[in-house]
Order: structure tokens, then sequence, then C-alpha cells
């Protein structure tokens, strides 16, 4: 084989010596290894090329690969701890977001502010601080909270009265203060006299003042009302209900005149209990005398002074004012015998006949009269 020459013909620059086919590919633009692609990849020199998804100009160490220039996408960084977000890179302004903004791995270092704990969610801040971006749930501006453990208790809560200071006004149950009435008698009914101003009653203390006298324990809404000239009940009335009733008894003989009555808690002069007298004016006319019968007084005021059966019948008319059996005749013939036959118990009789007791009646009348003489 002659000098200067080769068995094969796959040099494909045959003017450089260091380009053959066995010769390493180097970062130089050339094809060194004459396999037709010039600066591939693991070519001497070549460098690693992190993708930058997000075009924040760093990239992310995922996915890198080795090249001799930069592909379309891909940069010499591999710092980017987020490449979604073009927002996030190392050297990026640290944000309060609760995120790594600047990847240096601490969240929101350097912009958080201190703010007040707010631990039981009132919206006030307790004495404990704490690093927030703002004053969130949980936080507070102030401190203004005089019990954080409560949620019932902050400055403007409405007090209650139960010893705590709800509104952080350093008094404790101001306004709050329920007012009792003291039961001086004992009687389970207060009066106005003597207060007390507490969250719960004292012994021996009501909410309201129902005595009318604290001093009397007779007197109180559960006392029984008695004639004395009193108000037992304190219903603004004395004596209501325990009056007795009295009637005027003209005529002495124990029964009043039921039309005038009096009430009253003692009996006045000249009145009694009982009334129904038919006669004020006659002491022998009262309830349960004695009765004459046909004298044309009703001397037990029972209504009947000529019905001595009380049959419902009047003398005048009865056939027998003896026997409640026998009724009104029911013609003049039938007093005499019956002899119309129409009232069968009229034809015959073994009692009085009307006409024979008001004659007995008269005759009474003036054997009275000649004795009274």
């Amino acid at each position: 084989m002659p000098d200067g020459y080769a068995a094969t013909s796959t040099d494909c620059d045959d003017s450089a010596g260091s380009i053959n086919p066995g010769a390493v590919e180097a970062c130089n633009g050339f094809d060194d290894d004459c396999d037709g692609d010039s600066d591939e990849a693991g070519a001497t020199g070549a460098e690693s090329w992190a993708p930058d998804v997000d075009g924040d100009g760093q990239g992310s160490e995922t996915g890198a690969v080795s090249a001799c220039v930069a592909p379309t996408g891909y940069v010499r960084s591999t710092t980017d701890c987020d490449d979604g977000d073009a927002t996030v890179f190392v050297g990026a302004t640290e944000r309060c977001d609760a995120v790594d903004n600047n990847c240096d791995g601490a969240t929101d270092e350097g912009v958080q502010i201190e703010l007040y704990i707010d631990a039981d969610l009132d919206g006030y801040g307790g004495p404990t601080t704490g690093l927030a971006c703002s004053a969130s749930a949980g936080f507070a501006i102030t401190f203004s909270d005089c019990d954080d453990l409560r949620d019932d208790v902050f400055p403007g809560a409405m007090e209650i009265c139960d010893g705590a200071d709800q509104n952080c006004d350093d008094q404790i149950d101001e306004g709050a203060l329920l007012t009792w009435f003291m039961d001086e008698d004992g009687d389970g009914h207060a009066g106005e006299a003597i207060i007390a101003e507490a969250c719960e009653a004292p012994d021996g203390h009501y909410a309201e003042v129902t005595d009318c006298d604290d001093t009397d324990a007779t007197l109180s809404p559960d006392a029984e009302e008695i004639c004395d000239g009193a108000d037992q009940n304190c219903d603004g009335e004395a004596d209501e209900g325990a009056f007795t009733a009295f009637y005027e008894d003209v005529d002495g003989d124990g029964f009043g005149d039921s039309a005038a009555r009096i009430d009253a808690c003692e009996v006045p002069t000249g009145y009694v209990v009982d009334g129904g007298d038919c006669s004020s004016a006659d002491a022998a006319v009262f309830p349960g005398a004695e009765e004459i019968w046909y004298d044309g007084v009703d001397q037990d005021c029972d209504g009947r002074d000529d019905d001595q059966d009380q049959d419902g019948v009047p003398v005048v008319t009865d056939c027998d004012d003896l026997d409640a059996t026998v009724g009104a005749c029911d013609a003049p013939e039938d007093s005499g015998g019956g002899s119309d036959g129409k009232r069968a118990l009229c034809a015959t009789t073994s009692a009085p006949t009307a006409l024979g007791l008001l004659v007995g009646a008269l005759g009474l009348t003036l054997t009275r009269r000649r004795r009274a003489v």
C-alpha cells in the first residue's frame, strides 16, 4: 500500500488529522468521529442543562440533560425549588403567602409581623405573641382579651352576674347584679325596706316585693282573710269575703228582715244573723213559729197560712184541708155532697170541711182577743 493511502475511505475530513471515525467527539462544532452528528450528547466538554418549565430562568435537577449547548427551554441553573411557579426561584422576593418564594428552605421569613395569639377565637388577642402574615383567625393586632381561654370574655362582651369580668373593664358583675328583697317577718314574702344586690338570692331574700307589712307574719298573700279591719292577704282590700251578713230585727223575735241586710265583722245593735222574717213588726211571726191556721197570718213565714195540709190548694177551694190527697172541688155542689159526681173525693169526708175550719179559726181569734183584753 503506497505511503499516504489507507485501505478504507471512512474519513469524513481528510484535511484534519483530528477528525476520523475513531476520534473522540468534542464540543467544537465539528463531527469529530465522523458519525454524521456534531457535538452530540456525551461529547467531551458537554455540560448539564436543566429544564426551565416555568420560564423563570432557573431549572430543576429533574429531567437534566448533557449537551454542548443549551437545548431550547433548558438552562444551566438547577436551583429552582418549584419549576411550576415562575414567582418562585432563588433570589425572588419573599412574600407572606406561606410559600418559600426565594427557595432558601424557609417560608415567609422576614415578612411576617408579630401579632397576639387569639387562642379562644373570639377576635381578641391574649398576652402571648406569634408571627403571622396578617390578623387572620387565631391572631389579633392588639392584646386586649383578659381571658383568652373563654370565648365569652372580651372587651365589649355583655356582663353577666357570675363573678367574672366578661367585658374586660377590670370590674366584676357591674350593672348585672340582681336586686333581692329581704323577708323580715319570715312569712315567705319580702317587703321593700331592706334590699341586697347579688347574683343569687341571699338567705331570706326574694326577687319581688309581695308583702304588704313585712313586720307582721300574719299578713302576706298566702294569709287567710279574716274580718278584723286589716288586709291579711295583701290584695289591697280589707275583710273582703270575710264579712258576716246581719239582718235588722225590729220586732226582736230573733229573725231579721232579709231586705234589711248589713255585711259587717261584728253584729250591729238591732241586727241578727238569721233573716227570713216575713213580718218585722210582729214578734209572733218568724220562721219556725207555730202556725195558727186560717187567721190570715202566716206565723211560720212559709207562705201557706190558708193551706194546712200543704197540698197547694187554699182552704177556700180545698174539699178537705186536712188531707193532702184531697184537692179542689170542681163545682160548688161538691162541698156539700158531690151531687154531680164529677169528683168522688169531695163526696164524702171524715175530716173537717173547709167551712168548719174557717169558723174554728175565727173562734180562736176571738178567744185570743178576749184574753188580751
